[in-house]
């Protein structure tokens, strides 16, 4: 991040995820506490209040949440097991992720904020995770923003993924983090497989080519 920008916190989620932006060059940045990531979304816009409205009024709340180790959203059930947040209570893991804490409800204690986002800053290294990172570790190449939405052999550069027990969309062999080193050939038309017996939560097959 820039030395010389002006940066303004404008919201924060139960798990310390800050939605961050700067005065000068209208960036936008999430950090992850509790992971210790920078992201940057790789977006610009004037206004603040756009990007305010994006994080509180998204058509859903899953980047709001935190998944846990098994892949299963951890916000409902830690408010069943810890109760509501007071203004300056934040969730978090019990040791720290840095310290060898486990990403699971059984690891989730509330926690005063101000004090574990200073206890965090001292454990947690911070480090940056751009959009080309983010499309590295899924497509196994580096996409920029403008390389997937400039519409030029958007679909040599596109990866697809679908849901396990939905329908193949084209044939070919596709791949799912939950098989590693595994390849499966499946025709147009035909039900992607569901992987059963394992604790992974929502299965995704990726596309990887025809031959």
């Amino acid at each position: 991040m820039p030395d010389d920008d002006v940066y303004y916190v404008l919201a924060r989620s139960a798990f310390g995820k800050l939605l961050i932006w700067c005065e000068k060059n209208y960036n936008r940045y999430y950090v992850l506490t509790l992971e210790g990531i920078l992201h940057d979304k790789g977006e610009k816009n004037e206004g603040a209040e756009f990007y305010g409205e994006d994080f509180f009024f998204a058509p859903d709340n899953n980047s709001l949440d935190h998944i846990d180790k098994n892949g299963k959203k951890l916000f409902d059930r830690a408010v069943k097991k810890l109760g509501v947040l007071k203004a300056d209570e934040m969730y978090a893991f019990e040791p720290a992720l840095a310290l060898g804490g486990v990403e699971s409800l059984t690891y989730l204690a509330k926690v005063n904020l101000p004090v574990h986002m200073k206890f965090l800053k001292q454990v947690t290294p911070l480090r940056l995770r751009t959009f080309e990172d983010l499309s590295a570790a899924l497509y196994g190449t580096s996409y920029s923003v403008d390389d997937l939405t400039s519409g030029q052999d958007a679909e040599s550069q596109y990866q697809e993924s679908v849901q396990a027990g939905e329908v193949c969309p084209r044939t070919g062999f596709w791949t799912t983090p939950a098989q590693p080193n595994t390849r499966h050939y499946c025709k147009k038309g035909e039900v992607l497989p569901e992987i059963k017996e394992q604790d992974w939560g929502e299965v995704y097959w990726y596309w990887d080519g025809e031959n």
